[in-house]
């Protein structure tokens, strides 16, 4: 489940001058995610700690799958006798020394058995916890010997590579923004030039009825991981 804030405090000074204009938002990180167990079972191993930086793919912890593993090698030694057995119907199909609806059942026991091994594999696979993107663990929440239920946390992962500038802007000012747009972005509202630099790269297409605002995200690179979620930054907006 992704877990994105929908609420910012924008403030903005020189609405009506000719200067360019600096709203406040919030950074929020560019993907942020909890991470669940698929099934029910003992927790065996947990690879990782909070502040660890994972990769794609990687393994993060593992149910206890003993019985999995037992299952997967059995279905595999299934599939190689049903294969067995259907390349031998076939070759005395092809002699004339078996029926054709015999050779038909033969593959199809095979192709059964292939479907088998691949529930197997994937009921193996799904013991394990992975990170589905390259990021840092914020959150641990199970420890090896626990009991785990299907759905229950075991971890957060927080992407900041990038991170977006999230703004609440009137209506008449988003229109003067349009995505791809290059936008300078400073830590202090009297900051004399450019800390970084983003593009927009969302505009809300909903008008809030109650303020009359529109949110837009500004994605700004952050490869040093330099800027920090939770922290406010200063946009400088073109003068309408």
């Amino acid at each position: 489940m992704r877990i994105v804030a929908i609420s910012c405090l924008c403030l903005a000074s020189n609405l009506f001058g000719a200067d360019p204009v600096r709203v406040q938002g919030l950074v929020l990180p560019f993907q942020e995610v909890t991470l669940s167990s698929a099934v029910s079972g003992l927790v065996d191993t947990v690879e990782i700690e909070e502040g660890d930086h994972v990769e794609a793919g990687q393994i993060l912890a593992q149910l206890a799958d003993a019985e999995a593993r037992l299952e997967v090698e059995r279905s595999a030694q299934v599939v190689e006798l049903k294969r067995f057995d259907a390349q031998g119907t076939e070759k005395l199909y092809e002699q004339n020394m078996a029926r054709q609806d015999e050779a038909l059942e033969k593959a199809v026991e095979l192709r059964i058995a292939e479907l088998q091994s691949d529930l197997a594999e994937t009921a193996l696979e799904r013991r394990r916890i992975r990170a589905p993107f390259a990021g840092v663990i914020v959150s641990r929440d199970k420890e090896p010997g626990e009991w785990s239920e299907p759905g229950a946390e075991f971890f957060q992962l927080v992407d900041f590579q990038q991170v977006y500038l999230q703004l609440l802007l009137p209506h008449a000012q988003t229109v003067a923004l349009e995505i791809g747009q290059s936008i300078e972005v400073q830590s202090d509202e009297d900051a004399a030039g450019a800390e970084a630099r983003g593009e927009v790269a969302f505009i809300d297409p909903r008008v809030d009825a109650a303020s009359g605002f529109q949110r837009v995200k500004i994605l700004i690179p952050n490869e040093d991981g330099q800027i920090l979620p939770g922290v406010r930054l200063w946009a400088i907006l073109p003068a309408d």
